[in-house]
């Protein structure tokens, strides 16, 4: 059990951060964690209601009930808090809500909360954060907190780790159990975030038509199973597929260029759900970047070199774009040459400028993706 009396300002046992608080119409001024996988501050409802989704259990005693409670000293608008008024001893209750996640897309997850000091919460109040697996059928306590000291503006952050071995559940239940002391009023607490770290990662994570990207994670099983970008018509292929690794080929990408969440599917075992990469993978149009030489004759043309990334590694297209007597006028270059690197991206074009009259010419490359100019200018020289 880990004893937190205001009065000494100290925790044991666990990861905590004491912070100062400043107060008024805007609430607190604490800041925050990282951006969560899932959070809420208890704010979109008005007292003593609930968030959707959120219930409030009574386990024993006639008295004790989660709410929340606005306007309240310590966290403006609302704040979440267990009450027993006029219960006794061991009275509890228990809020909890579930989450739909897929946990094997994270590593390191945490369960962040703030508490505060409220009504001279007496020997043997306790907070005890709660998690369960298995839809809230059985629940893993991952502290016991116990309170007492008289009301203040003071604030304590927790963050706990989810147990271990939770490397897979679709479904996360959360829960907070209040329980009372000897006289208590109760506990607040507010701002309830679930962080956590991608555990897939893609790299790279931009490219084209035959870029190689290796996606390490966990959880992908031992069989190939099939990869695809979200709301795209992609192929992607798979080339090495082991539990924690995988290995694979981008052989088409929808034009336009865009960002696609990447969802694996496990082969087995049967029924595993997706595991869904919201970070995503970006098609990009072509990037060129350099063109040699700058300047080629104008009655023979001649060889030119454009390098840059993310080509593609299917021969696209070199147009030389100018203004002639019919407006805005493309001259197709003769690609001799079309390479990209599948990991890098970096790309190299050879192709011929045909013989053209004299002047300033725009070189465009163009694949399946889309098209972008060079930004070095083409000159034919008399």
């Amino acid at each position: 059990m880990n004893r937190m009396c205001w009065a000494a300002s100290v925790v044991f046992g666990i990861t905590s951060v004491a912070l100062a608080a400043s107060l008024g119409d805007s609430g607190r001024t604490v800041q925050l964690p990282p951006p969560p996988i899932w959070s809420e501050n208890f704010d979109s409802v008005e007292d003593p209601a609930l968030p959707p989704f959120w219930s409030s259990i009574r386990e024993s005693g006639a008295m004790a009930v989660w709410r929340t409670q606005s306007p309240h000293l310590n966290s403006a608008p609302n704040s979440f808090v267990f009450r027993a008024d006029g219960g006794t001893t061991e009275d509890q209750a228990r809020a909890q809500y579930g989450v739909a996640i897929n946990t094997a897309e994270y590593q390191g997850m945490q369960l962040q909360f703030y508490v505060f000091r409220y009504n001279f919460a007496t020997e043997g109040t306790r907070l005890q954060p709660l998690v369960s697996d298995d839809f809230g059928r059985t629940w893993q306590v991952l502290e016991t907190i116990e309170i007492c000291g008289a009301p203040s503006l003071d604030v304590q952050h927790y963050s706990l780790a989810l147990p271990a071995g939770w490397d897979y559940t679709p479904w996360l239940s959360v829960a907070f159990r209040g329980i009372n002391g000897t006289s208590g009023l109760g506990m607040t607490m507010d701002s309830v975030v679930l962080t956590g770290t991608a555990a897939q990662v893609l790299n790279p994570s931009i490219g084209s038509t035959g870029t190689r990207m290796t996606i390490t994670g966990r959880k992908f099983g031992a069989k190939s199973g099939k990869i695809a970008f979200v709301g795209a018509k992609a192929s992607v292929k798979a080339l090495e597929w082991t539990d924690t690794q995988i290995v694979c080929e981008v052989s088409k990408v929808p034009a336009g260029g865009a960002t696609y969440a990447v969802a694996i599917q496990p082969a087995l075992p049967k029924g595993t759900p997706q595991t869904l990469i919201v970070s995503g993978f970006t098609v990009s149009v072509p990037v060129p970047t350099l063109l040699s030489p700058s300047d080629v004759p104008s009655a023979t043309g001649g060889a030119i070199t454009i390098q840059g990334n993310y080509f593609g590694a299917k021969r696209g297209k070199v147009f030389l774009r100018y203004s002639g007597p019919k407006g805005v006028t493309l001259k197709a270059c003769k690609a001799t040459s079309w390479v990209m690197d599948p990991t890098t991206g970096v790309s190299t074009v050879l192709c011929t400028a045909p013989p053209m009259p004299a002047g300033d010419y725009t070189v465009v490359v163009e694949n399946a993706v889309g098209s972008a100019d060079v930004s070095d200018i083409l000159t034919y020289t008399p």
